[in-house]
């Protein structure tokens, strides 16, 4: 058995591919801005959101040290990949998923719910005594009635088991009406990563005594560090490399950028 690749050396390459992909997304995204396709209308600001996530990752881990070492951002790093996993569940389930309509219009109403929903919740932590605050959050919580009443009279949400209806129904900002994991497995992740890989961003990005502990093992230029790098590394990669995969198909324009040598990595 040959000896496996020192994780420095697979770091190295993963950020030189990481930050090509970066770039591909962007050309993508550019792309989408002069496309006139409501499949692509729905998916632009995920990718959007994935480009910038990812754009600021390839930006971490290009940084130096005015001695010119390398510099890795631990926290920040498992702050962007957390939410990188996030949207790209978001893209998929709203963007690249082909569910019946009944479906689909549930999904829209538990998204704009989520948005009226968040708005609202910001006025009301906002400065109450200033009166255009006060006419806002009134024109939000309107908003917000209008959007639960549509919720809760959606033939498709009355069909739900009672359980999970009350859940919807009372986690005002949830938006996503099952486990995140079977979303992940059906966009063509390994599903059972999918909560753990969640858990490991998670222990980096509050300051808790484990994470304080953590953060020695994610020194740069080691070998340690380079095998922790390598997870947030590693999710990126695979989530542009599958959004970019997916968009292809929701417009041959966009599928004429995609280049070959991406879905062979994809199967590889």
């Amino acid at each position: 058995m040959e000896p496996a690749t020192p994780a420095l050396e697979r770091l190295q390459n993963n950020v030189k591919l990481f930050a090509a992909l970066v770039e591909g997304l962007e050309a993508v995204v550019r792309a989408c801005a002069n496309i006139e396709s409501e499949p692509v209308r729905i998916a632009t600001p995920f990718l959007q959101n994935m480009w910038a996530l990812a754009a600021g990752m390839r930006d971490i881990l290009r940084a130096r040290r005015q001695d010119g070492r390398t510099v890795w951002n631990a926290p920040a790093l498992s702050v962007l990949a957390r939410a990188l996993q996030e949207t790209y569940i978001n893209f998929y389930y709203f963007a690249v998923e082909r569910p019946d309509e009944e479906e689909v219009q549930l999904r829209r109403r538990l998204w704009g719910r989520h948005q009226v929903y968040k708005r609202l919740d910001l006025l009301q932590r906002a400065d109450q005594s200033v009166p255009e605050v006060l006419n806002a959050k009134e024109d939000a919580r309107r908003a917000f009635l209008v959007a639960q009443d549509a919720l809760l009279e959606d033939p498709k949400f009355r069909g739900l088991p009672k359980s999970k209806a009350d859940s919807l129904a009372t986690q005002k900002d949830r938006y996503i009406a099952e486990p995140l994991e079977d979303i992940w497995g059906r966009a063509g992740m390994f599903r059972d990563h999918y909560g753990t890989t969640f858990r490991y961003f998670s222990q980096s990005t509050h300051a808790t005594p484990y994470a304080l502990v953590q953060l020695a093992y994610h020194a740069a230029g080691t070998e340690d560090g380079a095998v922790n790098m390598n997870v947030p590394v590693g999710l990126a990669l695979m989530c542009c490399a599958s959004a970019l995969d997916h968009v292809g198909n929701l417009h041959k324009e966009i599928d004429a950028l995609i280049p070959g040598a991406l879905r062979a990595f994809l199967k590889s």
